[in-house]
């Protein structure tokens, strides 16, 4: 007699799951540091100019720090805005920090111009003095005179044109002006003249 033994195999199928857990972190990153010290501007000897933009700093962390450099001809070196009156052509440099220790670097530069000497004046002339439509006005090409703006009586600035570089003379145009008495400035980057328009 036989004995059959039967083995019989189940196989299991086993499915594992994981689960996932996402975390996010969020970066409070304020915007970058950056400083304004304003526009490159011209002035004229003994007068100012603001220096600075509107706001002198954004971005970073506030409160802010200004440090100007050089201290020349300013009325502070710590404020946004100081006022600068070099005796000379100034590049202003201006370093802002911010709280969290960022700084950040702008420059501006201040050109100053002088007043032509008396014994100069001869050079120029100015006609017709009393005009109406047209005036003339010649002088030394030596000067080197670049631009000629008219102003009224209180210094504000009514028309310009650049000077042609050799020229000796130049013809404004004064036909769109009321009766009165104007200002009539030639200046270059380092001196500037005035003469009193008087227009009919």
């Amino acid at each position: 007699m036989k004995t059959i033994f039967v083995i019989s195999f189940f196989i299991c199928s086993i499915q594992l799951s994981f689960s996932q857990t996402y975390i996010e972190l969020g970066i409070n990153q304020p915007p970058q540091l950056q400083a304004d010290a304003g526009t490159d501007t011209e002035i004229f000897s003994g007068t100012l100019v603001t220096l600075g933009g509107y706001p002198t700093a954004t971005g970073g962390t506030t409160v802010y720090t200004y440090l100007w450099s050089p201290a020349d001809g300013l009325s502070s070196t710590t404020e946004a805005n100081p006022d600068a009156s070099p005796a000379q052509t100034t590049t202003y440099t201006l370093t802002v920090i911010d709280a969290a220790g960022c700084t950040a670097i702008d420059e501006v530069v201040v050109l100053v111009s002088y007043l032509i000497d008396a014994n100069n004046k001869d050079d120029i002339r100015l006609f017709p003095n009393p005009g109406r439509h047209t005036v003339r006005i010649e002088f030394n090409p030596e000067l080197k005179f670049s631009k000629c703006t008219i102003l009224d009586i209180e210094g504000k600035i009514l028309d310009g044109q650049e000077i042609v570089p050799g020229s000796s003379a130049i013809e404004p145009d004064v036909s769109k002006l009321t009766s009165g008495t104007y200002i009539i400035r030639l200046s270059n980057n380092k001196k500037y003249f005035d003469k009193p328009f008087i227009c009919e």
